[in-house]
């Protein structure tokens, strides 16, 4: 008896165990068996859209985990309708399988129905496949339909424009801009003003002296050899006003108006020695001639009337007391 109970009841947990395994394998296997499984779907949100609308397009691809797929490659166009943005390949794991999705923007703008085709897949790599065979999307209908129009209403004009209510918030750059620029003017015209109002620094330049002017002129005159060339009038005119300058600078008389007998009665030049004051008077009085007589002079008197303007200038040089030299005399 003891022996027998033992084996019915050997044979009942045998049974309750393969029971168990079989109600383990029937949940799991399933399971096992569809992670295997490629699943690729297709989707629009709307598929009625008027035209120049956008929807969205959504693939969706499911492969077991850790096998490379493919994917669409879509560039701007499908069987007309246009592509207008091509979002970026999501995945993210599910279990034993991933999840791989791309959505597309796109419109059409010629009504009618629009077919997007169906992408195969193959069942065994998950690529592409150009036989069309395999696992594949379902073929998708677009409808784009055209803006409904009221023919019994009158055709309405284009709408004026608008005036839009002011706003400060607008305003504000261009005002400051405006007192921005009025008050760099204000600057610029501050500045400017002040400039012309500074006062600039008084620069002293000294007066050559009047013996320097006076030689300078005679060389000038000897270098250009005007009696050599005929020019008598105009050698011995311009050794009178050399001399005549000299004077008036010298001793601040205004001897450019002067006669020759008016010169030669100014104390300052009767002050001179007698060789100098025969010699200024030969020069002047042949200067006249020479001028208004028309007396054409010889070479002696040309070279004469320049050495003693000479001469009558360096005689009457001031020493730095104002005293004169090489022979003048003193007032």
């Amino acid at each position: 008896m003891i022996s027998r109970f033992c084996a019915v009841t050997y044979v009942a947990f045998f049974t309750k165990s393969l029971i168990a395994i079989f109600l383990f394998a029937s949940l799991i296997i399933p399971g096992l068996a569809s992670a295997q499984n490629i699943e690729f779907t297709a989707e629009l949100d709307t598929n009625v859209i008027r035209i120049g609308e956008q929807t969205g397009l959504r693939y969706e691809l499911k492969v077991p985990k850790g096998k490379i797929a493919d994917f669409p490659q879509i560039n701007d166009t499908i069987s007309g309708i246009e592509v207008l943005d091509i979002g970026i390949v999501d995945s993210i794991v599910e279990g034993l399988s991933t999840l791989y999705s791309q959505r597309f923007i796109i419109t059409a703008f010629d009504s009618g129905f629009y077919v997007i085709p169906p992408v195969f897949l193959s069942n065994d790599s998950a690529r592409i496949a150009t036989d069309k065979t395999g696992v594949s999307t379902e073929a998708l209908l677009l409808e784009v339909r055209t803006v409904v129009v009221d023919t019994s209403k009158a055709i309405k004009d284009i709408k004026g424009l608008q005036q839009m209510p002011f706003s400060w918030q607008e305003a504000l750059p261009y005002l400051f801009g405006v007192i921005g620029l009025i008050l760099f003017g204000l600057l610029i015209y501050y500045l400017i003003k002040k400039q012309k109002n500074k006062a600039l620094p008084e620069v002293n330049i000294p007066a050559r002296p009047a013996h320097e002017l006076a030689l300078e002129e005679l060389k000038i005159l000897k270098d250009s050899k005007l009696w050599q060339k005929g020019l008598y009038k105009e050698y011995h005119s311009k050794i009178s006003d050399i001399l005549r300058q000299f004077i008036a600078g010298r001793w601040r008389i205004h001897a450019m108006e002067l006669t020759t007998d008016e010169i030669m009665r100014l104390n300052d030049i009767m002050a001179q020695t007698q060789p100098v004051k025969q010699d200024l008077e030969s020069v002047l009085t042949l200067a006249d001639l020479v001028k208004f007589a028309k007396l054409i002079p010889g070479h002696e008197d040309n070279e004469k009337s320049m050495s003693s303007a000479v001469a009558f200038v360096n005689s009457n040089i001031p020493d730095l007391n104002g005293n004169l030299q090489n022979g003048g005399q003193q007032k």
